[in-house]
């Protein structure tokens, strides 16, 4: 997906609605940023708005089952809580 410059968020904020494509260059370009949506999927779309209704600073710990790896987090995530519109 291409994109420009001036199309990059460096935040969501609660209560605003954003396009698809805009939620999902958000996503590309802040690595450390959680989506929580009641969507199966989010497309590249200025048609699809969604709403942020929540946001929260956590630490995420995750777990590889197969190789049995227990990842420590060493800094905070943004989550998000986006619902379609």
């Amino acid at each position: 997906m291409t994109y420009y410059e001036d199309e990059i968020l460096n935040e969501l904020e609660v209560g605003e609605d954003y396009t698809s494509r805009q939620v999902l260059i958000f996503l590309y370009e802040n690595k450390n940023a959680t989506i929580l949506s009641d969507s199966g999927r989010i497309t590249n779309s200025n048609e699809i708005k969604y709403r942020v209704v929540g946001r929260k600073d956590k630490y995420i710990h995750t777990s590889r089952d197969h190789d049995r790896v227990y990842t420590i987090p060493n800094e905070t995530s943004k989550i998000y809580e986006i619902e379609r519109l």
